[in-house]
């Protein structure tokens, strides 16, 4: 499921947008510096029935729009893809590679003819 696809599915159940879920955590006093997403995601699946994926996605949403900090690296920067902002926890290493990178270690011949991976363990 995209990124959007989450976004959009939030906004059929709920009726709001990340910027309704903006609005209204101001009014509840949870948007302050030092806002944890455990927090975030307690009060949408407490106050609006959203799972812990959808409660994560709003989260994504506040960072990618600079709403809240991020406590690893500070204010988060936007980061998107052809379906819109990416969630932190879709961010992996091996995404940033060009499509012909392999992600699977190489393999190379051995001597006695059967195949070892490269980076075998000690």
């Amino acid at each position: 499921m995209s990124f959007q696809a989450y976004i959009d599915n939030i906004k059929t159940k709920t009726g709001k947008t990340p910027e309704d879920f903006r609005k209204l955590a101001r009014q509840k006093g949870l948007l302050k510096p030092g806002l944890k997403a455990g927090d975030l995601v307690k009060w949408l699946k407490e106050d609006f029935d959203l799972g812990h994926g959808h409660s994560m996605a709003i989260w994504a949403a506040f960072k990618n729009e600079g709403w809240v900090e991020d406590a690893k690296k500070g204010v988060s920067k936007k980061i998107y893809s052809s379906d819109g902002p990416i969630p932190s926890c879709c961010r992996t290493g091996w995404r940033h590679f060009s499509v012909n990178a392999n992600p699977v270690p190489r393999r190379k011949p051995s001597s006695s003819g059967y195949i070892e991976a490269a980076h075998s363990p000690s």
